[in-house]
């Protein structure tokens, strides 16, 4: 016969005594304790270093065209150095500055700021250097003013946008050469202009091509009018040969009618052979020539009025 036996986990008796069992928790808490000391000593040592005057930031320097964004961009710089990562290390460490955050908040601050550059000149300041756009064009929101059939260069409610159709500031002044957009229908009015885009780049991308495909062509293009429906109107100065001129001169403004229906490329090249056409020609015949409008919106036949 067997004998059964039952044991449980608790009939079995500690062999650590009461006192041993205390020393031990009270050294876990002691070295606990003092690892926490260790670390906040730690801790406030770096704290302490990070933010040493001889590492740290105090200067900010700009270079930028534009006089008037010093003062802003300094203090955003200096804003964003201020305060310390995680509560311990400082932000204005020379070696733990927020650079790439100083970079975008620049940017952010005006749509004429294209990039921003940040440098360390020393272990107390830095450089800022900012980019600005350049104007690829003039956007303005009112109809263009043909006043005794010239084309005016006034740039009241102009802005300048770059070569995306982003409107970045308002144009202070004639920008001779930079091309000219009359878009009225882009723009309810002129508070809200800054900082938006003229239209969709793409579409924008094609027009500027149509208009650097004119200028090639020899054609003095003063403007273009964005109409609804994808029609424009391009103005250009009209040439005039004659026994006293043995190259084009420009009087007079014609209009050329042409629209995004058919493929701007080809009304483009269209223009370009029929203008070089007309104007020799005109010199072979030893005649005036002016145009009072020109048509490329019925394929690859050109319809024109000239001056009588």
């Amino acid at each position: 016969m067997y004998e059964v036996r039952n044991y449980t986990r608790g009939s079995r008796s500690s062999r650590q005594s009461a006192k041993y069992i205390h020393n031990k928790r009270r050294k876990i808490i002691t070295i606990s304790s003092l690892s926490v000391i260790s670390v906040a000593v730690w801790i406030f040592v770096v704290a302490r270093i990070s933010s040493l005057a001889f590492i740290s930031i105090d200067c900010v320097s700009v270079v930028a065209d534009d006089s008037s964004l010093e003062a802003v961009i300094v203090s955003k710089a200096m804003n964003d150095m201020r305060g310390r990562y995680l509560g311990v290390l400082s932000r204005a460490n020379t070696f733990l500055y927020p650079k790439g955050a100083i970079e975008h908040d620049i940017t952010a601050i005006a749509p004429k700021i294209a990039s921003v550059k940040v440098d360390r000149y020393n272990l107390n300041e830095i450089i800022v250097t900012v980019n600005e756009r350049q104007a690829s064009a003039i956007v303005c929101t009112d109809l263009p003013d043909l006043t005794d059939g010239n084309l005016s260069d006034s740039v009241e409610h102009c802005f300048k946008g770059d070569t995306n159709g982003l409107v970045f500031d308002n144009a202070a002044s004639y920008l001779g050469s930079v091309k000219r957009y009359y878009m009225p229908e882009s723009f309810s009015d002129n508070s809200d202009v800054i900082g938006k885009f003229a239209t969709g780049t793409d579409i924008f991308h094609a027009i500027n091509d149509f208009y650097d495909e004119a200028r090639t062509a020899g054609i003095n293009v003063k403007g273009i009018l964005w109409k609804p429906e994808g029609e424009y109107e391009m103005y250009a100065s009209n040439p005039t040969t004659g026994p006293t001129s043995d190259n084009a001169s420009t009087t007079g403004t014609v209009v050329i009618y042409f629209n995004d229906k058919n493929v701007l490329e080809d009304e483009a090249a269209n223009l370009a052979v029929f203008w070089k056409k007309m104007i020799a020609d005109a010199r072979s015949k030893d005649e005036p020539l002016a145009f009072d409008s020109i048509d490329l919106r019925y394929g690859d036949n050109v319809f024109y009025r000239r001056v009588k």
